[in-house]
């Protein structure tokens, strides 16, 4: 067994018990969040490596994709929550030790190393062979009781953490954890497990503005890759236990699998899927237990707190209780809990099958509607460690999706893809299911990154894009994609569009593998709907053809006048590999018409207002337009009865403005804030353009409930 821990030197055990005494001189200890943000997948964390919601990035503890805000996309549920626990046996004496993502609970555990993020962006600092981002931290179990001074009969060890991310496309999907356990005690530990424990709903937000809370989740067992996949189903209440239903398409058809937009509003165009992701997480590289066998143990159980004290359904079988109380659940994980003796966290083991094979497989508890609204739990153990021996294992939190721009769009042709009704969880079936497919091949190519790391020591991707072109908006990180509007007015014809600038791929860059400067220049994308996409590529610019000025590449793209957009820049090479989008905008940008000074032209798009302005973006439903106005002027709404509902000055040289913007959250708001109520509306607008200063018309438009 020894031959499977490595002895570290107890100079550094030493040090690391001064931290220890020093860390019981408070009663709690916040933790150190930080966030990783430059893969598809973001995760806010700690020194524990689990992940936490926090307020570094808005994103909740997991979200995929990943942006500033992007908490809709939480991969973790609503209200949820995520622990870890490590349990032993030490003298006949069993001990529990649990952190959450809230603080830690000395005279218990507390901080060893405060968590870090080191930065390799596009591999400058560090090389290929480092991560693009890793965080890093540990914890140690206390060697002195509350209060400081007092001696605690506690389990002494030390728990490392290493969280790694790329941007490259074909790493960008999860997040691969090293775990190092160490004993740090006087005395051996018998019956060792270390416990994950999270939530798991697919996502967090079913539609705006919409917490997801019914029963939808399911899941699938593969067997090859040795890991449970959860994916989004049809919702199904706990009080009824029967599938809602739909007559707006495609629920009509697929139900609320994928969570399209627009099945609960008849003539709504929010077609977009909000959940087509799937996730699965499990530890690999597991050292041989005490038995001999490299195992991971699984459970997945109810979290419906609303129902008991437990979580878990009154109706239950006892088989779920007892898979929530051992399998790493709330209840055991805040406090030292002692027993004269412990039994295994794992006594009842999650059948390794699909959810729906579990429901029709008489042998089993497992697949009840309990398990739709799953707390899942992996561990490891039982290991026995001598003073001073350790383990070290790696875990992957792995996320898949099907073509999201199929997603934006939604439409039964999107959900029928990922409804197992339609699909298989087969690999390699012609209806494959397909976030899973897709999950399938980026837990793989995790996999290969750490088969590498096993055969060199360094985790190296095996192919590499030319470098990304910025950062993340919203996340103080600097050269941000910055984009504004422009016009032109040579040979008196009008023309207006938005001009991008973003970071240039040195002039000097050869690809870190090859040796070979093999850049071959940039694509330009926009997106009508969101962050996420649909992105449909607007523009090549071949290297060499770049305009650069003051260090940025500018280029100006003419478009449509009165349509929100969002654009995003790539790099590419010769090869044909594309870097990751980590430089877009956050908020859309909209090109505008020429202004006009002759008051006839004037127009309110749309006029009527019917609930929603018709643009596909979820954030431009209440987005009503004043289009041919004066370049200057002064714009005042009023009811009926005469009163003043908003006064707005237009300055900006164009010809359009809208009554509010996304940036200050008040589209379609009175002066005092509030939300403009249905009915016939007058319109002023009054010029302040030299020459035709004090020129003013009227109008009317119509917003119908």
């Amino acid at each position: 067994m020894r031959s499977y821990f490595r002895r570290f030197r107890w100079v550094l055990l030493t040090s690391l018990l001064g931290l220890a005494v020093a860390a019981s001189a408070v009663r709690a200890q916040n933790v150190n969040n930080e966030a990783l943000t430059r893969a598809k997948m973001w995760m806010e964390s700690y020194e524990a490596g689990i992940p936490v919601s926090g307020s570094i990035a808005g994103c909740g503890q997991i979200s995929y994709p990943g942006y500033q805000g992007s908490l809709k996309n939480s991969l973790n549920g609503a209200g949820s929550w995520t622990t870890g626990s490590v349990r032993a046996v030490r003298n006949d004496t069993a001990f529990v030790h649990g952190f959450d993502g809230n603080q830690y609970q000395p005279p218990w555990v507390s901080i060893g190393e405060p968590t870090r993020v080191i930065k390799n962006y596009n591999f400058v600092e560090r090389g290929i062979h480092f991560p693009e981002e890793v965080m890093e931290g540990g914890l140690i179990s206390n060697h002195t009781g509350w209060p400081p001074g007092t001696e605690a009969d506690n389990l002494k060890y030390i728990l490392r953490s290493r969280s790694m991310v790329w941007s490259i496309p074909k790493y960008d999907d999860f997040v691969i954890t090293e775990y190092t356990i160490i004993n740090d005690d006087f005395a051996p530990f018998r019956n060792m497990f270390f416990i994950h424990s999270f939530t798991v709903q697919v996502t967090r937000q079913g539609r705006v503005g919409e917490l997801k809370t019914q029963y939808d989740t399911e899941y699938i067992w593969d067997e090859k890759r040795g890991v449970f996949v959860f994916y989004d189903d049809n919702s199904i209440p706990i009080n009824t236990e029967q599938a809602v239903t739909y007559d707006i398409a495609p629920g009509n058809v697929t139900g609320d699998v994928g969570d399209p937009g627009n099945i609960k509003s008849q003539g709504s165009i929010d077609y977009q899927l909000y959940s087509p992701q799937v996730v699965g997480h499990g530890f690999v590289d597991v050292p041989p237990n005490a038995f001999g066998e490299s195992r991971v143990h699984h459970s997945i159980t109810n979290y419906d707190w609303s129902l008991s004290p437990t979580g878990v359904h009154p109706a239950a079988p006892e088989s779920e209780n007892a898979k929530w109380v051992w399998g790493g659940g709330r209840p055991n994980v805040l406090n030292l809990d002692r027993f004269s003796d412990m039994p295994s966290p794992f006594a009842f083991s999650q059948s390794k099958m699909s959810y729906r094979a579990a429901a029709q497989d008489p042998t089993t508890s497992d697949g009840g509607i309990y398990e739709r609204w799953p707390v899942y739990a992996m561990g490891i153990g039982p290991y026995n460690l001598a003073p001073g021996d350790s383990i070290t294992f790696t875990r992957i939190m792995c996320a898949g999706e099907m073509d999201r721009n199929l997603a934006m769009l939604g439409g039964e042709a999107a959900t029928r893809l990922i409804d197992m009704d339609f699909a298989s969880e087969v690999e390699g079936a012609s209806n494959e299911h397909a976030s899973i497919k897709e999950f399938r091949k980026n837990w793989d190519a995790a996999i290969e990154l750490i088969e590498t790391r096993n055969a060199t020591g360094f985790y190296t991707p095996t192919a590499v894009p030319p470098p990304t072109v910025g950062n993340p908006p919203k996340m103080l990180l600097g050269d941000e994609l910055e984009a504004e509007i422009f016009k032109s007015e040579e040979g008196g014809s009008f023309k207006s569009g938005v001009e991008l600038r973003w970071i240039p791929v040195p002039s000097n860059y050869v690809d870190p593998l090859t040796g070979e400067a093999d850049f071959a220049g940039y694509k330009v994308y926009s997106s009508p709907v969101g962050i996420e996409g649909p992105w449909e590529l607007r523009a090549t610019i071949n290297k060499g053809q770049e305009n650069i000025q003051d260090g940025r590449v500018v280029f100006q793209l003419e478009t449509d006048p009165g349509i929100p957009l969002r654009y995003g820049v790539t790099s590419f090479d010769t090869q044909g590999l594309e870097s990751g989008m980590t430089a877009y905008t956050y908020d859309s940008i909209t090109s505008k018409r020429a202004p006009s000074n002759d008051f006839a032209d004037v127009r309110v798009v749309p006029n009527p207002f019917r609930q929603v302005s018709g643009h596909p973006d979820p954030g431009q439903a209440k987005r009503l337009t004043f289009v041919n106005v004066p370049s200057q002027c002064t714009i005042r709404i009023y009811n009926l009865a005469g009163d003043l509902i908003r006064t707005i000055q237009h300055d900006d040289g164009f010809g359009e403005e809208a009554w509010g913007s996304t940036t200050d959250n008040d589209y379609m708001l009175t002066r005092f804030f509030h939300n403009v109520m249905p009915g016939l509306y007058i319109y002023q607008i009054t010029s302040e353009v030299p020459g035709h200063e004090g020129e003013s018309a009227m109008g009317k438009f119509v917003v119908i409930k």
